[in-house]
């Protein structure tokens, strides 16, 4: 695969920073040794037009303007399931040469067979996904609230980014910016992105290296 990896531990928890080849991608990952449940920042049912189409889905979300950008993981079906189970997180970084792909994965190993993964993908033209990406990239604490089905809250959890994990995240994100400010606007196409990164991650393996 062409692959190159730095494993770092500490008392916040162990995450690496992976690179392949074969998928041209980097990604900081994140996996929890058990679950730390925070108070879910939801009120009622969470109106939400893409989580609210899917049945399984992930994006970030500001409830108000004096609260964080918050990652909401619709999980209908197994919400439950997943509540004690220690979940992997990554931030990816895709530099094609039509754009830069950044994506938020998250995945918890429910069923062997159907694990729960679930992504979110940026494109950097959009200002909205840009500032929310940005926004939780710069985050020391991560948080992520489950939904059920009616897009209300089954639980929350928080992850801890250690000082090291958070400025490789923001390196990731600098050399994002400057590989797609490197693309000519007429040259510029996140649609073959988006479809380059989807022939080298079939849905039946997971997207994190």
């Amino acid at each position: 695969m062409g692959l190159l990896s730095r494993l770092f531990g500490s008392d916040r928890g162990a995450w690496e920073t992976k690179r392949s080849s074969a998928k041209n991608c980097t990604q900081v990952i994140f996996r929890e040794s058990s679950p730390v449940a925070t108070t879910p920042r939801i009120k009622n049912q969470l109106m939400n037009a893409p989580l609210m189409a899917c049945t399984w889905g992930l994006w970030p979300v500001k409830l108000a303007d004096c609260d964080p950008m918050d990652l909401y993981a619709k999980a209908s079906g197994v919400a439950s399931q997943l509540r004690s189970l220690p979940c992997t997180f990554a931030f990816a970084f895709y530099p094609f040469p039509e754009a830069a792909l950044l994506q938020f994965f998250l995945e918890i190993r429910h069923d062997r067979s159907n694990p729960f993964v679930v992504e979110c993908s940026c494109d950097l033209a959009n200002a909205e996904m840009k500032q929310a990406f940005e926004e939780i990239v710069n985050l020391d604490v991560m948080t992520i609230h489950f939904l059920n089905a009616n897009m209300s809250s089954a639980h929350s959890r928080q992850l801890t980014k250690s000082p090291d994990a958070k400025e490789e995240m923001s390196r990731l994100w600098s050399a994002a910016l400057r590989h797609d400010g490197s693309i000519s606007r007429g040259a510029r196409n996140f649609q073959m992105a988006l479809q380059r990164y989807n022939m080298a991650n079939p849905m039946e393996a997971s997207p994190i290296i």
